[in-house]
């Protein structure tokens, strides 16, 4: 098994341009069905397509792969079932393409959007098994600011691209691309991965996650609320409106640097984005220039993108939890189809939506300010404990310390001193045998050893 340790620039590489390609595929396809259903549909069902059920199927398909990864051990994380899992694009956008039926198209729309919330879930997964947590949400955003900016390039070449055969060519050509990457590199790993950092803010237990996941919802309803007006994508005129996906991208790679520099900090910034789409409920109709208003809109909402797929995959690269690394932009989803989907039904003014907003903003604030609070409190007690510990009238070296051993080295011969064998190490860890014969052997050298025996006597020695 890959250590986490030895992750490099090929692994950051490669994580970036699967990820890239996942979303330039789908965002293509997602816009090209959307220009398709106004052949058949009026623009309020295609808005409730758009923001609402595709966004469902997105999140029905993370959740699908979790279930798959947790149910099967990790079915879902094989480079195979991801591939079988892109393929299925194909037959999908040649029938939207041609199909003479409203209800045949708004299905495919919504296979796509279920294969396309797969393989995204799958990439997360990726990331977090081989991506060191310090350029964690830089892997992310840069892939979403690629395949943004892609997706604006080829739209932009002829808009009957989206609408024709062509944009099968280019789809062919995309999981082509995805189904390399992914064959070339590695499978997501069940068991456990090295991850040398563990300085993150969001060293969570359950509760904590909920609560995360609470605020999440908030700020998803927030945005959902302060961008419901416009439709970003309309049948030919419209297609200007995708060049605000460079804004987009801007406001991923800022915030990305913020929040891999530091959690905290990205994370406020994050909260403070919340307060434009509050605003622009009221002032949105009385823009003279619509197209700054949703430039602006994009910019702030890359900072709470990548707050919400930043906590969590900062969570999963920590834990043997790498299925759960796509939860925070499952639930946004979520939420998103739900508000998109409420409007659409009862058609709520800019007033209601701003006092909803508003009156939302107040727990989102305390929320927030609890769990900032609770863990500032908890990092201090934690140093001065560590300062404590460290006096040199108290210290004295671990066996890892001892031998520098990484964690995965020191948990393996604490079970060495329990003379558990290796096969029941590997069912333990969920590790193959394998893997656990590599790090004993990695142990024995470390140490200068003759034999496991001696290594579970030692580390007693050493407790």
């Amino acid at each position: 098994m890959t250590e986490r340790t030895t992750s490099n620039k090929k692994d950051f590489v490669f994580c970036l341009f699967i990820l890239a390609a996942i979303y330039s595929c789908g965002t293509l396809l997602y816009y090209s069905q959307t220009f398709l259903l106004f052949r058949f549909y009026d623009t309020g069902i295609v808005k409730e397509m758009l923001s609402g059920w595709n966004y469902l199927a997105q999140a029905a398909g993370m959740v699908l792969f979790m279930i798959l990864f947790k149910v099967f051990r990790g079915i879902s994380g094989k480079r195979l079932f991801q591939i079988f899992a892109g393929l299925i694009l194909l037959p999908v956008i040649t029938v939207s393409v041609f199909t003479r039926s409203g209800l045949v198209l708004i299905c495919m729309t919504v296979l796509l959007n279920l294969s396309v919330g797969m393989l995204t879930a799958f990439a997360f997964s990726l990331i977090t098994a081989y991506i060191t947590e310090k350029h964690l949400t830089l892997c992310f955003a840069g892939a979403y600011s690629i395949g943004g900016i892609i997706t604006y390039i080829i739209c932009r070449l002829n808009e009957e691209i989206l609408v024709s055969f062509v944009v099968i060519i280019f789809a062919c050509v995309f999981v082509g691309i995805i189904s390399a990457l992914i064959l070339l590199y590695k499978d997501v790993p069940v068991g456990f991965t090295e991850n040398p950092s563990d300085s993150s803010f969001f060293r969570i237990n359950c509760s904590e996650k909920g609560l995360l996941l609470l605020i999440i919802a908030l700020m998803a309803v927030i945005f959902a609320l302060g961008t419901n007006d416009p439709i970003l994508v309309e049948s030919g005129s419209g297609l200007d409106l995708i060049f605000t996906r460079f804004f987009y991208a801007g406001g991923l790679i800022i915030a990305a640097l913020i929040f891999d520099k530091s959690h905290v900090i990205g994370s406020i910034c994050a909260l403070a984005s919340i307060l434009y789409p509050v605003m622009i409920i009221i002032l949105y109709r009385e823009l003279p220039v619509h197209y700054i208003a949703i430039a602006l809109t994009d910019t702030f909402f890359g900072f709470f993108s990548v707050f919400r797929a930043g906590i969590f995959l900062s969570f999963a690269s920590k834990k043997e939890k790498r299925f759960l690394a796509s939860l925070g932009l499952c639930v946004s989803r979520i939420v998103e189809g739900i508000i998109a989907l409420l409007l659409s039904f009862f058609g709520l003014n800019r007033l209601i939506c701003f006092i909803t907003a508003g009156v939302l903003f107040v727990p989102l604030i305390i929320l927030f300010c609890y769990l900032l609070t609770k863990y500032t409190r908890k990092f201090d007690v934690a140093a001065v404990a560590d300062n404590i510990l460290e006096s040199p009238e108290e210290a004295k070296p671990s066996f890892a310390e001892r031998y520098h051993l990484t964690r995965r080295e020191a948990e393996i011969s604490s079970y060495l001193a329990e003379n558990k064998t290796n096969g029941e190490i590997a069912d333990i860890l969920f590790l193959s045998e394998s893997t656990v014969r590599f790090h004993v052997s990695n142990i024995l050298k470390k140490t200068g050893l003759k034999n496991r025996r001696e290594v579970g006597h030692r580390y007693n020695e050493q407790k």
